[in-house]
């Protein structure tokens, strides 16, 4: 805040440019027209005469302008007003024109001119005739051919992978940040006659800029485009891996006309992109070529190493598909396969949904056991008090116990886990334990050395199998705790 670190004399002076621009931006009195619009149609600024508003920005309001001096339209970016009494947002909206004035790309919007001195800051860039990628996609009525998606969204990579070999993170790339240039109005192809053009830089990050990601810019930043490393609670640096993850998204969203996550609650939605398995593309559109699945599924991975390397990968592949290719994605050792499956968040889901139902399986059983002993008579008075104390003991100290776990496991609590694992190893052993005694558990119950043998193989394969499927879920478990994921909460599986 420019107030807290100047003199009286800077603060009078910085509080009178600040009236003066607002006196311009707010020229009604009444607080409704300070809030609802800015009243710029008809104004010069600089060379430039603004002609009519065109949408808004994370930090600014964009109008078409007419540059008297060559007389070609071009975009003029204003801040928003909140913008100008916020001294991080003022700074970010001056980082984005110095961050896109370092590039120069077909699939960038080109910055023709900035100036922060006057009354109002503006940034003029080329202005691009065609609509923005989100309200083309509303306007589909059917998705457009894979191959086609594909062009598309390997001219977006390319600018993207141009941005990052200049060290240069967009950090919100979407549908609304891509505009759709129309080339070719001759291409009987609607897709194909479009050229993409990047914009709104506004959250964009240099890679050798040291400071720290602030929680404001997290907010202002579309979540349903978010990596999910950007909504951990250690989320600390941006890497490229998150505009990958982006594009992605988008591609996704293109071939199937919906997002990769969908909740009415923000809240919600937040806790889904940072936990939940996305959806799998063939599940909603299984027309999709399977490498064409690959790509995207890939540029969703959870965790930034499972994505691909670059936007320059991403190319590649994107290339490949469309010649038919194999595509050049790294290929993993069975090894590398194994952890990243046992990274996926559902890991945990699934052991906590089978040691729920083990136990309760295993609990059903020992009370029909018993019921029928009771029913039959073979107990005597001595053997049925103890198998009644026998049964209440196991059932209420640990099967029990450990079905629950399971359950709040299998309903996203990850505080379930390590009591799930410890206990199933610890029932595994307890079981090899009495396999290999003279009087093991229950023996009462098992009149013949077969009977006892067919019994304790049964249970030694399921425990087996659920502390497998428990020593699986640790890797998943441990990067959930490493990210900060959810608090205490597991994923909702969505695979």
């Amino acid at each position: 805040n420019p107030l807290e670190s100047s003199s009286p004399a800077e603060a009078g002076e910085w509080a009178e440019g600040l009236s003066a621009r607002l006196d311009r931006l707010w020229p009604s009195a009444t607080a409704a027209s300070r809030a609802n619009s800015l009243q710029l149609v008809g104004m010069q600024l600089g060379r430039y005469e603004v002609l009519s508003p065109l949408g808004k920005g994370a930090f600014g309001i964009v109008y078409l302008a007419r540059d008297t001096t060559g007389d070609c339209e071009v975009a003029i970016k204003v801040p928003r007003p909140e913008v100008l009494v916020d001294s991080d947002f003022l700074d970010r909206f001056h980082s984005e024109a110095s961050t896109a004035a370092l590039l120069d790309h077909p699939a960038i919007s080109r910055i023709l001119e900035a100036d922060f001195e006057g009354p109002i800051p503006y940034i003029a860039s080329a202005y691009c005739a065609g609509r923005d990628m989100a309200h083309w996609i509303a306007s589909l009525a059917s998705p457009p051919a894979s191959l086609e998606a594909a062009a598309l969204m390997q001219q977006v990579a390319e600018a993207v992978h141009y941005a990052h070999e200049r060290g240069v993170i967009h950090r919100d790339l979407k549908p609304s940040n891509i505009l759709l240039e129309p080339v070719d109005h001759d291409s009987p192809s609607p897709q194909r006659a479009l050229r993409p053009r990047i914009t709104d830089f506004g959250l964009a990050k240099l890679v050798e800029n040291s400071r720290q990601d602030t929680r404001s810019s997290l907010l202002i930043g579309t979540p349903l485009y978010m990596a999910p490393e950007q909504l951990a609670a250690n989320y600390v640096e941006a890497s490229r891996s998150v505009d990958i993850y982006a594009l992605g998204a988008i591609l996704f969203e293109l071939l199937t006309l919906r997002p990769v996550y969908r909740n009415e609650s923000y809240i919600a939605l937040l806790d889904e992109i940072r936990n939940a398995s996305p959806v799998r593309v063939c599940q909603l559109a299984p027309e999709i070529p399977p490498p064409l699945q690959a790509i995207i599924e890939r540029c969703l991975e959870k965790d930034p190493e499972d994505r691909y390397d670059s936007a320059g990968a991403l190319v590649e592949d994107l290339l490949s598909y469309q010649r038919g290719e194999p595509l050049h994605m790294t290929r993993k050792s069975p090894l590398a396969d194994l952890l990243r499956w046992s990274r996926r968040p559902e890991r945990l889901v699934t052991a906590g949904r089978f040691t729920c139902f083990y136990q309760l399986l295993i609990i059903v059983w020992i009370v029909s056991v018993a019921t029928a002993g009771i029913l039959s008579g073979a107990f005597v008075a001595d053997t049925l008090s103890r198998c009644i104390k026998d049964v209440a003991l196991v059932i209420f100290t640990f099967h029990g116990p450990l079905a629950w776990f399971g359950w709040r496991l299998a309903k996203s609590r990850r505080y379930a886990f390590l009591p799930v694992l410890f206990g199933s190893v610890l029932f595994t052993v307890l079981l090899f334990h009495a396999s290999f005694t003279k009087s093991g558990l229950f023996e009462y119950n098992y009149p013949t050395t077969l009977s006892k043998i067919t019994a304790y193989v049964a249970l030694i394969l399921g425990s087996l199998l659920q502390s497998l499927l428990a020593f699986a879920a640790v890797p998943a478990w441990r990067r959930l705790r490493r990210r900060g994921a959810g608090g205490r909460k597991t994923p909702v599986v969505r695979r």
